[in-house]
């Protein structure tokens, strides 16, 4: 028997349906540490589509439709994309995500998504130097209780405000080197979407959200952004977006802010970057939380830019 024919057999389990949770657990770790594996899942699900996108014949069998392997709760997300097959597995945060065919149509794929379930979620102090995990200021994930309803799930993240600052951030590093690239026409954007709710309702609230794609490795981001003001990222970043919040006095509730960013075909890294704070830099500290972040690519026939580019 091949030594891969087991792995093989655990990825057509995983396409049919027919897998277990332990079966799904083996094939994530599998894509996220086996190169090889990832060759042959893509091999795998090309020659699939190719044999489910030739035309019946009077000698054709009618075969019971596929499953699509996908959390539950991107379903509501992600819309279907017309004549192609969306396959999003997700690890952590990040989506391992493959379209094929190619359709005409937009493309929306789901690459990240995080409501803070799990006590595991790695969280680290200052920027994160790696994909999968979220660095910043002090963070916690907290449960529920009365003023502070989830969004999404039972839990939502903490975020302290910083001692050099009233704001409190928070950032991740999304890499988009792997994802499918735009063609003729098109151009590959990233939305990202995050909501906040003040601990203390009454006061003036700030919130962020900024968007930034980097030529450069998830390893290398950290000493490009730590001590760059963000009017200064045009001479390092291939493109950024910054849409801002400030709320009135008598605000109750979730909000959600979302940016746009142009991902160019040479990026290989996202930077996503909240931050949460009292307007009034005066006003006494108060913790702020985060809940339901999302972002997704999409491939969009080219209009116009979403965002700045960096200078040349």
């Amino acid at each position: 028997m091949n030594s891969r024919d087991p792995q093989l057999e655990l990825m057509r389990r995983c396409l049919d349906g027919e897998a277990n949770e332990e079966d799904l657990a083996r094939f994530e770790d599998l894509l996220r540490n086996d190169p090889e594996f990832r060759k042959e899942y893509v091999g795998y699900v090309n020659v699939d589509s190719a044999l489910a996108a030739l035309p019946k014949t009077a000698n054709s069998v009618d075969l019971p439709p596929k499953r699509i392997l996908a959390f539950p709760k991107w379903r509501r997300y992600a819309p279907p994309v017309a004549a192609g097959l969306v396959f999003g597995l997700f690890c952590a945060s990040l989506a391992w995500a493959i379209v094929l065919p190619r359709a005409k149509a937009p493309i929306v794929l789901p690459i990240l998504t995080e409501s803070f379930e799990s006590a595991s979620t790695p969280l680290i102090d200052g920027f994160p130097s790696r994909t999968g995990e979220w660095g910043g200021d002090r963070a916690q994930i907290v449960g529920a209780e009365a003023g502070r309803q989830p969004l999404d799930g039972d839990s939502v993240l903490s975020l302290e405000s910083s001692t050099e600052s009233n704001l409190g951030f928070l950032q991740q590093i999304v890499e988009v080197s792997s994802l499918p690239q735009a063609g003729d026409g098109e151009m590959r954007v990233v939305e990202v979407i995050a909501s906040f709710l003040a601990d203390q309702p009454g006061e003036r609230e700030r919130y962020t959200l900024r968007v930034a794609a980097f030529e450069e490795s998830p390893e290398s981001i950290r000493s490009l952004w730590e001590g760059v003001h963000w009017s200064d990222l045009d001479k390092i970043a291939l493109t950024f977006s910054k849409t801002g919040l400030s709320t009135a006095e008598d605000a109750e509730g979730w909000q959600t802010l979302s940016a746009f960013v142009e991902v160019p075909a040479d990026a290989h890294s996202v930077v996503i970057s909240l931050a949460a704070g009292r307007l009034d830099r005066r006003a006494p500290k108060t913790p702020h939380y985060v809940d339901d972040i999302r972002a997704e690519l999409r491939i969009i026939p080219f209009k116009k830019r979403l965002c700045r580019k960096r200078q040349q």
